[in-house]
């Protein structure tokens, strides 16, 4: 299950986990272990309880989209050039770099 997606959910409809947890009938400390990605794998009874009550598809809950799985895989990269300090065989190594992590991109995260 998407936590992230469960909390963002439940606030849009304006509901506060002790709100959801009385209209699911799960308890508000298994609420919060789900949103916080503690808990990854509930029943499908729970799983379907959550969708209706916040009104979406099961599969909406249980797969995360193209942007989630980009997200969670997303490195930062910081490269620092000094004047005195660079030279072509430099930019090179960096291209390279840059290649290699665009090719990881395009093949889906691989």
């Amino acid at each position: 299950m998407v936590g992230i997606r469960l909390n963002r959910l439940r606030k849009e409809k304006g509901y506060s986990l002790n709100k959801l947890s009385e209209l699911t009938g799960i308890s508000k400390s298994y609420l919060s272990l789900l949103e916080r990605g503690i808990q990854k794998n509930p029943s499908i009874e729970i799983t379907e309880k959550l969708a209706k009550t916040l009104g979406v598809n099961i599969n909406y809950l249980i797969k995360p989209s193209e942007n989630e799985k980009t997200r969670n895989s997303m490195i930062k990269f910081e490269v620092i050039l000094l004047e005195d300090n660079f030279d072509q065989v430099k930019l090179d190594q960096i291209k390279q770099i840059i290649n290699l992590l665009g090719k990881d991109e395009k093949d889906g995260n691989k």
